[in-house]
């Protein structure tokens, strides 16, 4: 994980034990009462046939060309989440989440026996996200639930950073080219949910979710290729569309709740 995430992900993890620590004081009495704060760990894996999840080289002879994305398997990122109940029951929650996802995609690739290149693409996904769930059943141990949701997200897609590492063995030199083709955008999307819930300390909760969803519902522009491709065009290959990007998603996260 590069340094910047790093810090990101510290930034984080300090909001929310700060925020934590300004609602136990007195003032937290006058709060909404049930309203919780969350924090933890989410990956995101890119579903269907999307040219992302293909690799940059396609290293079988017997499968057409491809420059993909890189993006193959499960990527790591966090989340910030924020609950508010709706009437007396509170079987009905107001999620505001808050990701980032930090889509890498690698690849080792032998030119020859004395060329190596290893390739790189970089991504950032930040995420806001309103929902509504729903609470199917409760159970009064540990004042569990299992419940559904429905959410709208906006995805603000960061600047890629592609990376070539040529290695000469021969030479015992080292190329390194760094790009970002792609600018910044942003798109709007949205999810079904999938959770359960339950009380493992005072005040402490569990929160373990899955969702599915398109990244990429509105805005997508076709003149900029691929969502989240490092190139538009490679060689003969041409992106001419941007096509729907779907993702299951797993978040397991420590809420804290009046």
């Amino acid at each position: 994980m590069s340094q910047k995430r790093i810090h990101a992900f510290g930034k984080s993890l300090i909001i929310f034990f700060l925020i934590i620590i300004l609602l136990s004081g007195t003032a937290s009495a006058q709060f909404v009462k049930g309203f919780s704060i969350g924090w933890g760990l989410k990956t995101t894996e890119i579903v269907g046939n999307n040219p992302a999840t293909l690799p940059f080289e396609e290293s079988d002879p017997n499968k057409p060309p491809a420059f993909g994305g890189g993006f193959i398997g499960p990527q790591q990122g966090m989340e910030l989440l924020f609950e508010f109940p709706i009437g007396t029951n509170n079987d009905f929650t107001l999620p505001l989440g808050i990701d980032y996802i930090f889509f890498q995609g690698l690849q080792h690739i032998p030119q020859t026996y004395y060329m190596i290149q290893d390739l790189e693409n970089v991504v950032d996904v930040k995420s806001l996200s309103l929902g509504l769930n729903y609470a199917l059943v409760k159970y009064k141990v540990a004042n569990a639930k299992i419940y559904v949701g429905l959410e709208a997200k906006t995805s603000f897609i960061g600047k890629n950073e592609f990376t070539i590492i040529t290695n000469y063995h021969q030479l015992d030199s080292v190329d390194i080219s760094k790009s970002s083709e792609k600018e910044s955008c942003v798109r709007l999307g949205g999810s079904i949910k999938l959770g359960l819930e339950g009380e493992i300390g005072d005040n402490w909760f569990v929160n373990i979710h899955g969702t599915f969803g398109v990244l990429n519902l509105i805005g997508r522009n076709d003149s900029r290729g691929e969502l989240l491709t490092p190139l538009k065009n490679y060689f003969i290959m041409e992106e001419i569309r941007e096509s729907y990007l779907y993702t299951l998603q797993y978040s397991f996260i420590i809420q804290y709740r009046l």
